[in-house]
């Protein structure tokens, strides 16, 4: 299998888009509006009749359209604030064991990407849309920064880090890798050196905590992309 073929199957996984908190809070009070008028309609037609010289369908049209208003305009609401919902910046932080890009493998002369770049490319693309459901990815210039927090000293290289982040993030947090006009990417290693139970400092050995430059923690990846929007002339043409 190709590895366009691998980013079609992979597309057809998307997570389905979840409602962000702004919007359950209109949908909830769009509830609430209509819970609250409907209750109005039953007491209205039930128990108190109707005021001299009113026509009964008066009343009716009046309280139906006091409850079609309201839900159109949060409707209305709901829908620029989806357009209007596209963030300066996307973080993302992703626990376990960074993983590298693997070169394809090359079997009856149809190149394969291994199993476990593939795996990391789809948890890294689900973990976005989990998080940036409603998000658009940016067209313009972009600065990445990526922070690599090992459980093991020596390799992968640095670069074949950065390589995946790249390629799992096209099409999502931007439309292509080569939007990316500033990058920085650095890899925390675990010290060779650890505090030992007798105030000593010692070497590493396997069970110890990850601590870099004496400070715990546990491996993962940080990302950080932020947009970098292009300059424009002003109006009247002259140099900002």
């Amino acid at each position: 299998m190709s590895i366009e073929a691998l980013r079609k199957k992979r597309r057809m996984r998307r997570p389905k888009q979840r409602l962000t908190d702004g919007q359950k809070s209109m949908l909830l009070l769009a509830l609430t509006f209509v819970e609250g008028w409907v209750a109005g309609f039953a007491a209205t037609h039930s128990r108190i009749p109707s005021p001299v010289g009113t026509p009964q369908w008066m009343i009716t049209g009046s309280l139906v359209l006091a409850i079609i208003l309201p839900l159109l305009f949060l409707a209305v609401v709901m829908k620029r604030g989806a357009a209007m919902e596209q963030p300066s910046e996307f973080t993302l932080c992703l626990p376990g064991d960074p993983v590298p890009k693997g070169r394809p493998r090359v079997y009856n002369g149809h190149a394969m990407t291994p199993k476990r770049t593939v795996r990391a490319e789809e948890r890294l693309f689900a973990e976005f849309r989990l998080k940036y459901p409603q998000a658009k990815p940016y067209q313009c210039p972009v600065r990445l920064e990526a922070e690599f927090w090992m459980s093991h000293r020596g390799r992968p290289d640095l670069d074949n880090l950065l390589k995946l982040v790249l390629d799992s993030l096209n099409g999502i947090a931007y439309v292509d890798d080569a939007q990316v006009v500033e990058s920085h990417a650095c890899k925390r290693m675990p010290d060779m050196w650890v505090y030992g139970a007798k105030g000593k400092y010692r070497k590493r050995k396997s069970g110890d905590p990850y601590t870099c430059c004496g400070h715990e923690y546990e491996p993962h990846l940080y990302i950080r992309i932020k947009s970098l929007p292009e300059w424009e002339p002003n109006k009247q043409g002259e140099q900002s």
